[in-house]
């Protein structure tokens, strides 16, 4: 099947007590995990912006206009009159900080 039809396919679900394709004796519901390892990379965002907020302002405000305001790193250094490697060695310090501070 061409690409374009099969991805025209995907507005269409299939119920979770449809028979799994892999094993006619299986509903497709009985094939997803009940926990999802995936999901505790997820960060809750309670958690993160009290981190954010005790961000010194100039590390704060990149960092918000990375993530948030989705700029690159060149329009960044662009608008405060820093190299784009300043703001990527930035955002990677106050990232790397941030995991540790989650972690602990």
């Amino acid at each position: 099947m061409p690409l374009a039809l099969e991805a025209s396919t995907a507005n269409r679900t299939l119920s979770l007590d449809a028979p799994a394709k892999s094993d006619e004796s299986a509903s497709l519901g009985d094939l997803l995990p009940e926990h999802d390892e995936s999901l505790t990379m997820l960060i809750d965002p309670h958690a993160v912006k009290p981190l954010i907020d005790a961000l010194p302002h100039r590390e704060k405000k990149i960092l918000l206009m990375r993530f948030y305001g989705n700029m690159t790193q060149a329009e960044i250094a662009a608008e405060l009159g820093i190299s784009q490697i300043h703001v990527s060695r930035i955002v990677r310090a106050v990232l790397t900080q941030q995991r540790k501070q989650l972690s602990t």
